[in-house]
């Protein structure tokens, strides 16, 4: 579903650790690893609609938590994480 509405208006959060986001992001992500979310909270933007994924869904799935939690309503789990989006074909930056 997510690749067939993909554009390049979607924004993403990945939720992963620094050195894994170097290795392989999705265009138009902003990489928060878990552990820094609720620190980094103030960088996000509560109206805009956001995919959060992570390697496996595990991690994604807890920060979509946290972030509906602090009142960000408009975020979507990847379920799968990046192993679903490379199945998908979604193409891969690297830093």
């Amino acid at each position: 579903e997510l690749k067939q509405n993909f554009s390049q208006n979607i924004n993403f959060i990945d939720v992963r650790s620094e050195l894994e986001f170097n290795n392989g992001y999705i265009e138009n992500s902003t990489n928060i690893p878990l552990n820094n979310l609720q620190k980094n909270l103030d960088i996000l933007n509560k109206t805009k609609p956001y995919y959060v994924y992570c390697a496996g869904g595990y991690r994604s799935m807890i920060a979509s938590s946290i972030l509906k939690k602090y009142g960000y309503d408009s975020i979507i789990n990847i379920n799968g994480g990046m192993s679903e989006l490379k199945k998908n074909n979604f193409k891969l930056l690297k830093k």
